[in-house]
C-alpha cells in the first residue's frame, strides 16, 4: 500500500485525481512536451495512462505521483516510480521518470520530487536499485540525471545514501542504488 501523498518544501504529489486528468490531457496534447515521444496523446490515452497508473499504486504500491505546485495548487506533471519490463541490459527494473508542462520547466521541480520520490523508493519500498533513461536527444532530462549533460542534478549523497554509478547521456541515464553501509554502521546494529 502506498501512502496517499509525498511533499517537498515546494511540491505536493499526490495520488490522481479527476481534476488532475485534464490538465494532464493538455499536457500530454503539447507537442513541445511531447517532442521526444512517438507522438502526442489523445484524452483517451491520457486517461487510460492515469487509470494504469492508479492500479500500480494499488496492485504494487508504486506508480507515478501527480505533481501539484503547493504555491498555485496548479497541477505541474507527473513523478514516480514505474516497473520498466522491456527487453534491455538493464532490465526488468524500477524506474524513476517525470514529465511536467512547460511552463514549470526551468525550476527544479524534476530534482526536488525525484529527491522525495527516491527517498520513498529506498526507504518505504526497500528497493535497492532505481534507474532512469530518456532519448539519447532530450538534453533537458539528460541535465537532470546523474552522467547527464550537466553533470546530473540528482548526482551526489543524500539522504537515501544512494550511490549513483553513471552512465553517459546519450544512454540510459542513472542507476542509483543503496550504498554500501559501513563496517561502523553494521557493528552498532
Amino acid at each position: 500500500m502506498s501512502p496517499h501523498e509525498l511533499s517537498t518544501d515546494r511540491l505536493r504529489l499526490h495520488r490522481w485525481t479527476d481534476a488532475d486528468r485534464v490538465a494532464f490531457a493538455a499536457l500530454n496534447a503539447d507537442p513541445v512536451v511531447m517532442e521526444h515521444f512517438p507522438s502526442t496523446l489523445t484524452l483517451e490515452q491520457s486517461n487510460a495512462f492515469v487509470d494504469r497508473a492508479e492500479a500500480a499504486f494499488e496492485q504494487q504500491g508504486l506508480s507515478l505521483w501527480a505533481v501539484e505546485v503547493t504555491e498555485s495548487s496548479l497541477f505541474a506533471g507527473y513523478i514516480g516510480l514505474w516497473q520498466a519490463t522491456f527487453e534491455a541490459h538493464f532490465t526488468p527494473a524500477i524506474e524513476i521518470g517525470w514529465r511536467f508542462a512547460k511552463e514549470f520547466w526551468g525550476n527544479g521541480y524534476a530534482t526536488e520530487g525525484a529527491r522525495v520520490v527516491l527517498a520513498d523508493g529506498f526507504e518505504r519500498l526497500g528497493v535497492d536499485e532505481i534507474v532512469s533513461f530518456t532519448a539519447t536527444v532530450n538534453e533537458r532530462s539528460c541535465r537532470t540525471v546523474p552522467g547527464g549533460g550537466g553533470g546530473g542534478a540528482l548526482g551526489g549523497e543524500s539522504s537515501t545514501r544512494e550511490r549513483v554509478y553513471e552512465v553517459p547521456c546519450p544512454g540510459y541515464g542513472i542507476v542509483p542504488r543503496r550504498a554500501p553501509r559501513s563496517e561502523a554502521e553494521s557493528m552498532s546494529e
